[in-house]
């Protein structure tokens, strides 16, 4: 039989795998506890994740490692033999023969891939917590101050592919949050201590059937909203599960805003302002909170223009239409909102937009001096040098995707090059693995086997090494970056909370791509030095 022709098996004994990787399990679930379930304070977690948890996560996939190296061969093993057609019981103990140097070589390459994983795991699932959901109205349109018009309402609305039914307007403050909000959010990472507030129409908004705004509830339900937006006088909103996880918020809570007459004023808004000396008594509204809703509001907020009075924030709510225009002095008909059929491309809006608001300039001559105003950039005062601001959907997750790609491809190139320099690894584990067995490749030469079968079953041993090494990677980031995003609840990032894991396939494939190239690359070397031998110099170095 082949197995029993190599002198020496450097394998582990099946007590020993079993002990080894209890234990390493038990350091790996350590880590989560930590990050999940044990109360700390921020600073002590921090510490700990960073010194103690890396240790156990070191130490745990080491003890685990010997388990992987034997699921690996057993699983794989038939799979590339039967791949490259010769029998499964040549790979059976390709790995688990000498198990130390196989774990060597794994650990080796699963530095640069499992760093690898773990950045696109990590990086792709704090992008979900900012991308721009598609359960929202496609195009949102601010226009300048000194063009808002009857002219601007009438012929926003008589733009051609706006789906029918799909339009509306949308009032727009951003005033500062209460103390106590305030001061929890700030805690949590929030940038800013105010909330900007988009009223929108309820009976269009929040409808039953075919609602604007589509997104899912984590508390509440639509129909309640709409009841509750349709109240006369009502002050109630519906906000983010980030506010209502970062501000400790539920249905019923409240949430106090301050009240101003003009909501363009700069106001607070920044860590650690205080009232100037001499002004008059804030005064602050109370909205009930009446529908919890899971939305990333963060870079919508930010490069959609309704950050009207600072470019930093907490989060985003809704609230009835009317509540901006009368709290916090929000001016009437400056956004609109809607959906288009699909007919009409984004740069076919913008240009029709930037025509309304033209024509809009030149029938108020008002607007001439407000356009002179700040040279003409001053979007936190309403201004802009075309009068109007046109965004979708598509626009706003074009312009993070471009940016979040470029700094992750930044991030993951390092990782790469490591795993390149680290394939020298799997390339001496070649050679040595090969001149290990120089009389038992003799053997099998001389019952038969060809040159061009001795060379498929060195480069499937060489591609059992990658497959492990892909598994063992794989299970370090999928691992590692399900416990950072954990973090974030601890070290929060803009205040968003930790999001579910997201992996991104496309992004990883090259990466591991690479890998199994490398490893059959790294076996082709030694596979045509042996291929090369005859029999008798093969028989010749016999290893007692």
């Amino acid at each position: 039989p082949v197995d029993a022709m190599p002198s020496r098996l450097r394998r582990f004994t099946n007590r020993r795998l079993i002990s080894w990787g209890i234990l390493g399990w038990l350091l790996l679930l350590l880590i989560p506890v930590v990050v999940f379930l044990v109360p700390m304070s921020s600073v002590m977690k921090i510490r700990v994740f960073t010194s103690v948890c890396t240790l156990c996560l070191g130490v745990g996939l080491l003890l685990v490692m010997p388990s992987l190296v034997l699921l690996t061969e057993r699983v794989f093993g038939p799979l590339v033999s039967r791949l490259l057609g010769f029998h499964p019981m040549f790979m059976s103990q390709v790995l688990t023969g000498n198990q130390w140097r196989t774990i060597g070589t794994a650990i080796a390459l699963s530095l640069g891939l499992g760093l690898f994983t773990a950045i696109h795991i990590w990086s792709s699932s704090m992008l979900t917590m900012f991308t721009v959901p598609d359960t929202i109205p496609d195009v949102l349109v601010r226009f300048q101050e000194g063009v808002i018009s009857d002219y601007t309402t009438e012929h926003v609305s008589k733009m051609p592919g706006i789906r029918e039914g799909h339009f509306m307007r949308v009032s727009v403050a951003q005033p500062d949050l209460g103390d106590e909000l305030r001061e929890k959010m700030l805690a949590m990472g929030a940038m800013g201590g105010n909330l900007v507030v988009m009223g929108v129409d309820s009976s269009t908004a929040w409808r039953e059937v075919d609602p604007m705004i589509r997104l899912k509830f984590v508390s509440g339900n639509r129909e309640s909203v709409s009841r509750a937006f349709s109240q006369p006088s009502a002050r109630a909103c519906v906000i983010p599960e980030t506010l209502a996880v970062n501000g400790g918020l539920k249905l019923g809570s409240k949430v106090s805003l301050k009240a101003s007459t003009d909501g363009r004023r700069p106001q607070q808004g920044q860590r650690g302002a205080q009232e100037g000396v001499g002004e008059e008594p804030s005064v602050y509204v109370d909205y009930e909170v009446v529908g919890i809703v899971d939305f990333a509001w963060a870079w919508m907020s930010k490069c959609s223009g309704v950050r009207v009075s600072s470019g930093r924030t907490s989060g985003l709510i809704f609230t009835p239409y009317d509540c901006p225009l009368k709290d916090f002095g929000a001016p009437d008909r400056e956004f609109f909102w809607f959906d288009t059929d699909g007919s009409v491309k984004y740069h076919q809006i913008v240009e029709y937009m930037r025509k309304i608001a033209g024509e809009a300039f030149s029938r108020k001559p008002v607007a001439r001096l407000m356009r002179s105003f700040a040279g003409g950039t001053r979007w936190d005062q309403g201004i802009n040098k075309n009068f109007v601001l046109v965004n979708s959907n598509e626009s706003l997750n074009n312009s993070l995707n471009s940016r979040a790609f470029s700094v992750i491809r930044m991030m993951a190139r390092m990782p790469l090059v490591i795993l390149v320099l680290s394939s020298l690894a799997i390339v001496n584990t070649m050679v040595v693995s090969v001149r290990s067995r120089h009389w038992e490749l003799g053997v099998m030469r001389a019952c038969g086997v060809t040159r061009w079968g001795l060379f498929r079953m060195i480069v499937a041993e060489s591609l059992l090494v990658g497959l492990c090494t892909c598994l063992m990677s794989f299970f370090f980031g999928l691992f590692y970056a399900w416990n950072a995003t954990g973090m974030v609840t601890v070290a929060p990032i803009f205040g968003v909370i930790a999001p579910p894991l997201s992996i991104p396939w496309a992004m990883l494939a090259p990466g591991y791509g690479l890998a199994v190239l490398l490893s059959v690359v790294a076996g082709g070397i030694p596979a045509l030095m042996a291929g090369r031998k005859d029999i008798a110099e093969l028989l010749a170095r016999r290893q007692d």
